[in-house]
């Protein structure tokens, strides 16, 4: 009588477990109060976009480390997500003054776009305080200008990916000289002849000349679903 308390249920059922970090395709057990409090299973992914209304979750951080690209393939951008952010930090060129730029592609391969972008980039040269409009088709997205190679004189920024099977693609930028001066660089991107950049699955950032990323920084996917 009573052998079986508290304490032995939890040594069973949870102590003895081996610890693991949770992801959002792990299940979660719960009792559906829709069906008699049946026993059903969801993932940690459903439980969160049900408590935090489509909050963002991660998905990708990529280091340069001295590499000419920083590439999210094996189609990251999936279905799974209707909107996409890429955050990246402290990019250094391993010379000075190169221009970050972003290509896409659709499929599994993935098959890169190397024509027909369309971009749009706002930005206040260095050393002047006049605004000017830089717009372009072209082989790739103008995404920021002129990174340095000088410690504290990297490119920040935010770039956005709204509804993935009908893309519109959006940008915000930071960035300083040697000189300590800093400009923003907001921007947008579309493909060229069309509204939108459509199915996108895989995106590739570069420095201008085929220079190489500086070994600092970050690029960082989030993916979020819009209830």
């Amino acid at each position: 009588a009573n052998a079986v308390d508290e304490t032995k249920l939890k040594d069973a059922l949870v102590a003895d477990f081996t610890e693991v970090v949770v992801t959002a395709s792990d299940s979660i057990l719960l009792g559906d109060a829709t069906d008699s409090g049946n026993t059903k299973r969801d993932t940690v992914q459903g439980i969160l976009d049900l408590a935090g209304g489509g909050s963002w979750a991660h998905i990708e951080t990529v280091v340069p480390s001295a590499a000419t690209h920083v590439t999210f393939s094996g189609t990251p951008l999936s279905t799974t997500y209707k909107d996409y952010v890429v955050y990246f930090a402290d990019i250094h060129g391993a010379s000075t003054s190169k221009d970050l730029y972003m290509q896409v592609a659709s499929g599994v391969g993935p098959t890169w776009k190397t024509a027909g972008y369309f971009s749009a980039l706002d930005y206040r040269p260095y050393g002047t305080s006049t605004i000017q409009v830089n717009v372009a088709n072209g082989s790739q997205y103008a995404i920021a200008g002129a990174s340095y190679s000088g410690a504290g004189m990297g490119l920040c920024g935010v770039l956005y990916i709204h509804n993935r099977a009908n893309d519109y693609v959006g940008w915000t930028c930071t960035s300083s000289n040697n000189y300590g001066d800093s400009s923003g660089q907001p921007g947008w991107g579309l493909s060229a002849g069309q509204a939108h950049e459509p199915n996108i699955t895989s995106l590739r950032f570069h420095l201008e000349s085929g220079i190489n990323f500086g070994a600092q920084g970050y690029f960082a996917l989030y993916g979020r679903i819009i209830p």
